[in-house]
């Protein structure tokens, strides 16, 4: 997804001077990103065992890099130190820069205040306000935050995805027969995703759900006001009772396969066993004739 230069605004996007003129002097865009591997030369910001082990680049976005393609997990930072001088319109600023970058139109953006720091996100696009030396402490709360926010939104599409999937093989959980043999491996793939997804959100939830961190710091409350407002624990608790649902569902279908291969097998074995019993009668009686015959 290449970024386009928003016309409603006028704000660009990563121009230095542009963002100092539209903002203030030192105003930064930084790209956030997660990566599996990376080079011996990086310095990881932050890093991640649960669900999947990555870390978090932290780079600084320049004017050549302006039209650089962005993943889809990428997230933009824009960072503006601030002082009790500066203008007060610069959150409506702020937020209007995020309405244009972010890249859906549909979602909207929340903003949190606290203790003169402030935030305004959605997924994928951050907005930070504070004085410049509280910026580097607030910028692993966004970290964190937005890499749990984008893990469950992941599982959140993929939860979606399966209810299609879930009217078709309903039956299937009632009845098996000899139609359904040819999706066993189907079903068995859908039974280890559903698996999967649970499995990683249940390594999620404890990073979440931890002891608030003492002495309380700006950096610890601003990370917990956005875990609140993103609903990252009711999220995760709304899509465990689905998968819940679906794993019912594959567990079903699974008895119900086995049951129905165990008794093919069974009615296979029997019929062998008939034919056997049957050609070992006929070479009987042959035998016996041919007896009587001499």
């Amino acid at each position: 997804m290449t970024p386009k230069e928003p016309k409603e605004t006028g704000i660009e996007y990563f121009s230095p001077d542009a963002l100092h003129q539209e903002f203030t002097t030192g105003t930064t865009v930084r790209r956030i990103r997660f990566v599996s591997e990376w080079d011996r030369e990086s310095t990881p910001r932050m890093r991640f065992q649960d669900p999947v082990q990555c870390a978090a680049m932290l780079t600084d976005i320049t004017e050549a890099e302006r039209r650089t393609e962005t993943l889809p997990d990428d997230v933009l930072l824009l960072e503006i130190p601030v002082n009790e001088q500066d203008e007060p319109d610069i959150l409506e600023r702020a937020h209007k820069w995020v309405q244009a970058t972010k890249p859906r139109s549909d979602e909207q953006s929340q903003v949190i205040t606290l203790h003169g720091a402030q935030i305004v996100w959605c997924h994928g696009v951050v907005a930070l306000i504070a004085k410049e030396d509280r910026l580097a402490s607030l910028q692993d709360s966004i970290i964190h935050f937005t890499f749990y926010d984008i893990a469950i939104k992941k599982i959140e599409n993929q939860v979606r995805e399966c209810w299609p999937q879930f009217d078709c093989d309903m039956p299937l959980a009632f009845e098996f027969n000899e139609k359904g043999v040819p999706r066993r491996e189907e079903l068995s793939q859908r039974f280890q995703k559903v698996m999967s997804m649970k499995a990683s959100l249940l390594r999620i939830a404890p990073h979440l759900n931890r002891a608030p961190i003492y002495p309380v710091t700006l950096a610890s409350q601003m990370g917990e006001r956005l875990r609140e407002r993103g609903r990252l624990s009711d999220r995760i608790e709304a899509s465990v009772e689905q998968i819940e649902v679906l794993e019912r569902l594959y567990e079903m279908c699974g008895q119900r396969a086995s049951e129905f291969m165990l008794s093919r097998n069974e009615t296979t074995l029997e019929w062998i066993i008939i034919t056997l019993l049957a050609m070992d009668t006929i070479l009987l009686i042959v035998d016996a004739m041919l007896s009587l015959g001499n």
